[in-house]
C-alpha cells in the first residue's frame, strides 16, 4: 500500500532522471573533454545526488515512516550544501 501515490510516483521520476543523466554524462564525458578527472567528478555527483534524493523520497511518501522522513531529509541538505 503506497500511502501517498502521485508524490511517490514523481519521486520515481526524480530517480529516472537521476540515471538517464548519470548515463548521459558517461557516455558523452568523452566527446566533451571534459578538464580533469575532478571536474568531471564533480558533474557526475549531479544526477548521482538527484537520484539518492529520489530514492528518500519515494520510501518517505511510499510509507510515512520516521526513519524514512530521515532519508528523505537528509539527501536534500546534502544537495543544497
Amino acid at each position: 500500500l503506497v500511502v501517498e501515490f502521485w508524490n511517490t510516483w514523481s519521486s520515481f521520476l526524480m530517480v529516472y532522471a537521476g540515471a538517464i543523466s548519470f548515463a548521459s554524462i558517461v557516455a558523452c564525458s568523452a566527446k566533451w573533454r571534459v578538464r580533469g578527472e575532478k571536474n568531471r567528478d564533480m558533474l557526475l555527483a549531479l544526477p548521482v545526488l538527484l537520484a539518492v534524493v529520489g530514492v528518500g523520497s519515494v520510501l518517505f511518501h511510499g510509507t510515512l515512516q520516521r526513519w524514512c522522513q530521515t532519508l528523505d531529509e537528509v539527501p536534500m541538505i546534502w544537495s543544497a550544501e
